[in-house]
């Protein structure tokens, strides 16, 4: 907006270019993100505020949603949706996630993502305490909502290969419906907690077995002792402690996909 050098301006967005190839390598080959739902509205809402800026600016010869892998990344939520307003909780991530409903309205019209839309309407109004930052309190004001005839149906089964998470819905058209959502993964990705083989078991709008999700955010949670937190270690998930022992953390503790069909 307010650099009038465009030279200068050229260089800082090949800058910054680097760090948003350095943020989408974090996502697997199928769109997913270890940081689970939640974050991905928080980083992925600002690649999409960027990527409308730099689009606007160089008239969209430079366009960061021209990939393939944004589209997967988009349809994130509409993949790891447990019942209306309860998602997928693996990793620092809270089960009832929200969604800034500017942000979906804009992705569903610039990807023709029509889920994205008939998510919207399961958002409390004002996409809570982030739809009031200024960035998205301005774009609330013209990424507006489009109507789509139709509730949000989720597919049978969602998979991402790199991380490996699977979420089956046993009939996707029943709100109450059981659904199994289970991971494999390392315990070095971001925000990890050690619970290679986790299970979600989720019916009628309750987890019945649970992920205790994110522990309460402290200097100690993000240090040495991480792992001595129940919510990171293996003792706070539904994984197996074969005679007390549990997972280690580290990339090179982690899962073989045997199969998966």
């Amino acid at each position: 907006y307010l650099e009038p050098d465009a030279a200068r301006l050229a260089e800082i967005l090949a800058r910054a270019a680097r760090s948003l190839d350095d943020y989408l390598s974090t996502f697997d080959e199928d769109g997913g993100s270890s940081e689970g739902p939640a974050y991905w509205s928080y980083g992925f809402g600002y690649y999409t505020v960027l990527a409308h800026l730099v689009g606007h600016r160089t008239g969209w010869k430079v366009d960061y949603f021209e990939s393939e892998h944004a589209r997967r990344i988009s349809r994130f939520p509409l993949c790891t949706r447990l019942s209306q307003g309860l998602y997928v909780n693996f990793s620092d991530c809270d089960l009832h996630a929200g969604f800034i409903p500017a942000h979906l309205c804009y992705l569903s019209r610039r990807l023709e993502l029509p889920d994205l839309a008939r998510l919207v309407r399961e958002q409390p109004g004002g996409g809570g305490e982030r739809g009031r930052e200024l960035t998205w309190a301005l774009r609330d004001l013209f990424w507006r909502h489009e109507h789509v005839d139709g509730a949000f149906v989720p597919a049978r089964h969602d998979w991402f290969g790199g991380m490996m998470w699977m979420v089956s819905r046993q009939d996707p058209e029943d709100p109450g419906a059981l659904v199994l959502a289970t991971k494999g993964g390392h315990n070095g990705e971001m925000h990890n907690q050690n619970d290679v083989g986790n299970v979600i078991v989720h019916a009628v709008g309750e987890s019945v077995i649970s992920d205790i999700g994110r522990g309460r955010y402290t200097k100690g949670y993000f240090g040495p002792e991480r792992y001595e937190h129940i919510a990171n270690s293996s003792r706070g998930h539904s994984v197996p402690v074969p005679n007390g022992q549990e997972q280690r953390s580290g990339g090179q503790h982690g899962a073989r996909l045997l199969e998966h069909r």
